[in-house]
């Protein structure tokens, strides 16, 4: 028999900002993805000017 158990956690989502590219980078980083925080906050920055683009963190 295999117990399940249902945890319910809120999420918050919000658009990325230059402040996340700390947080951002790091999980670039566990998914393998070669970045630096530079790279990302200029690609931030490239997203923040563009308004066809939407970009989002979990908080």
């Amino acid at each position: 028999m295999t117990n399940k158990i249902a945890i319910a956690k809120q999420v918050t989502i919000r658009k990325a900002e230059i402040k996340d590219a700390e947080r951002i980078t790091h999980l670039c980083k566990q998914l393998e993805y070669s970045v630096t925080q530079l790279q990302i906050e200029q690609c931030l920055t490239k997203i923040k000017n563009d308004d066809s683009k939407i970009s989002k963190s979990a908080r």
